[in-house]
C-alpha cells in the first residue's frame, strides 16, 4: 500500500498512473476551476480560518456558502465572510441549495446538515456512508451520493444514493452493487445522472434515474469518473482519469478529445458553448461548443474547484483559502499556490464569491 503525503499534486500524479486504485483516495481528490473568456481574475482570500474547504454553492450575489474540514461552514453576504456554527467536527464534502434559506451540506459518516435561513441543524440521513456529492431539482427533490471502496479489495465497491422528498431522507434502491459513485447532477427530477466507476465491467460508471428506477449506461472507457454536469438532458458532460471527457447527446455517451492525459476532476458551465473542466497539474480546459482548448492558469498546482456564475462571473478556489475572481475584461495569470484539496463547487447566480480550502490528513491508496 502506498501512502500519499505530498498534497494534491502528488495525489493527482499518482491517480494519473493508477486510476482504479485512485478510488481509495477519492475523498482527497477533486479539482475544479472556472474561467470565463475575456474577463480577468483577481486573487482574494476568505477568513484565515485555516480549514480545508470542499464545496461551495451560491444562491445569489449576497448569499454563498462554503463547507469543509472539521465541520467548517463559511458564509458570504456580498461584502465579507463569516464563520458559521455547524454543530459538527466531521468533514463536509458537498453543498447545494434551492435558495438562500434552504441549503444542504453533506459529508463524512452520513452527515447531512440543513440551513433554514437561521441556523444549521443536523438531519437524520439513514446512512453512515461518507456522502461526496449533493444536487437537487428543488426543495423536495434532493439527491446525495456516497461511494466506498476497500483499498485492499478493489472489487468490494459500495454505493448509496439518498433522496430527500421534503420531509425525510431515504435510500433509493436499485443501483448496481459494483458501482462506486462520486458525483450527481440532473436537469430535473426525472433526468438524473450519477457517475463514478463500475468495478464489474472495469469501466467508467454512469447511472441514470428516470424518476422511477436506476439503469446503467454503457461507457466503454476505463476511467474513474469524478464529475458530471450538463446544460440540459441532451447535453451532459462527465470527466475523469486519463483526461477522459465523455459527452451525452441524448442517445449515447461518446468520448471527446481533451488534449490532455491529466486526471480531470470537475466540470461545470453556463451553457452548451461555455463549459469548463479542471484537473491535475494546473489543467484547465474550455469548450466553446466545437472543441476543447487549454486555458493558461499560471500554475502547475492542482486546480481544485470552480464555478461559472452567470451572466459573466466566475470563481476558482484552492487550498488554504485561495479565491480567484473574474474581474475586468482580460485574463490575469495568477499563481494559485495550492497545497490542499477542494472537492467541488456549484454556483447559480452572478457575482457570488465563495471559496474553500482544506486540510486533509494523509490518504492511503493501493499500489
Amino acid at each position: 500500500m502506498t501512502t500519499v503525503r505530498d498534497g494534491p499534486s502528488g495525489i493527482a500524479r499518482w491517480a494519473k498512473g493508477n486510476p482504479l486504485g485512485a478510488v481509495g483516495a477519492l475523498i482527497a481528490l477533486a479539482v475544479a476551476a472556472t474561467l470565463v473568456a475575456a474577463l480577468a481574475w483577481k486573487r482574494e482570500n476568505p477568513l484565515p480560518q485555516g480549514k480545508a474547504l470542499f464545496a461551495v454553492w451560491a444562491a445569489g450575489p449576497n448569499s454563498a456558502v462554503a463547507v469543509g474540514g472539521l465541520g467548517t461552514i463559511l458564509h458570504y453576504d456580498g461584502t465579507s465572510w463569516s464563520l458559521k456554527e455547524s454543530g459538527t467536527a466531521l468533514t463536509l464534502c458537498g453543498v447545494w441549495g434551492s435558495g438562500p434559506n434552504d441549503v444542504f451540506a453533506v459529508g463524512a459518516s452520513g452527515t447531512i446538515l440543513h440551513y433554514d435561513g437561521s441556523a444549521w441543524c443536523p438531519m437524520p440521513s439513514g446512512t453512515d456512508e461518507g456522502l461526496l456529492g449533493v444536487w437537487g431539482s428543488g426543495p423536495d427533490d434532493v439527491f446525495a451520493v456516497a461511494g466506498h471502496a476497500d483499498p485492499n479489495d478493489p472489487n468490494a465497491a459500495k454505493n448509496v444514493v439518498m433522496h430527500y422528498d421534503g420531509a425525510t431522507w431515504s435510500e433509493l434502491e436499485g443501483t448496481p452493487e459494483s458501482y462506486y459513485l462520486h458525483a450527481v447532477w440532473g436537469s430535473g427530477p426525472n433526468d438524473v445522472f450519477a457517475v463514478g466507476y463500475d468495478f464489474a465491467e472495469m469501466s467508467a460508471g454512469i447511472l441514470y434515474y428516470d424518476g422511477t428506477s436506476w439503469s446503467s449506461t454503457a461507457a466503454e472507457v476505463i476511467a474513474l469518473l469524478r464529475g458530471v454536469w450538463g446544460s440540459g438532458s441532451n447535453d451532459v458532460f462527465a470527466v475523469g482519469a486519463f483526461g477522459t471527457i465523455l459527452h451525452y447527446d441524448g442517445a449515447a455517451w461518446c468520448p471527446m478529445p481533451s488534449g490532455t492525459d491529466e486526471s480531470l476532476l470537475g466540470v461545470w458551465g453556463s451553457g452548451p458553448n461555455d463549459v469548463f473542466v479542471s484537473g491535475g497539474e494546473g489543467t484547465l480546459l474550455h469548450y466553446d461548443g466545437a472543441s476543447w482548448s487549454p486555458v493558461a492558469t499560471g500554475t502547475t498546482d492542482d486546480l481544485l474547484a470552480g464555478c461559472v456564475l452567470p451572466p459573466a462571473g466566475g470563481l476558482v478556489v484552492g487550498g488554504r483559502g485561495t479565491i480567484l475572481r473574474l474581474q475586468g475584461d482580460t485574463w490575469v495569470d495568477v499563481t494559485i499556490g495550492v497545497r490542499q484539496v477542494v472537492l467541488d463547487t456549484h454556483g447559480t447566480a452572478p457575482n457570488s464569491e465563495v471559496a474553500l480550502c482544506c486540510d486533509l490528513s494523509p490518504s492511503a491508496a493501493p499500489d
